[in-house]
């Protein structure tokens, strides 16, 4: 079947999650962290397509809670507070 990956013999299903954040910074505009996207080939069966979407749906919000931290502490090294209400130190 060309190029197109199998699990057990049968064509794979392809799923895909993903997502963004934006987040309200103190005297800035809107910031952006994202979008990301996981792309995973499964089983084509209801339970192994839903375990599967859990499962890339949890690495997205993963990565962004990794790219956030790191906008955090950048903000930080520049004296900015991202909690709701601060600002410039």
């Amino acid at each position: 079947m060309g190029d197109w990956p199998e699990i057990n013999g049968k064509p794979a299903a392809r799923i895909r999650a993903g997502g963004e954040e934006k987040i309200g910074l103190p005297s800035f505009s809107n910031v952006v962290v994202g979008p990301v996207s996981v792309e995973r080939f499964v089983e084509d069966t209801p339970e192994a397509i839903d375990e599967g979407l859990r499962s890339a749906r949890d690495h997205a919000e993963r990565l962004i809670a990794e790219e956030r931290q790191k906008l955090a502490d950048q903000l930080k090294e520049m004296g900015i507070d991202m909690t709701p209400g601060k600002g410039k130190k």
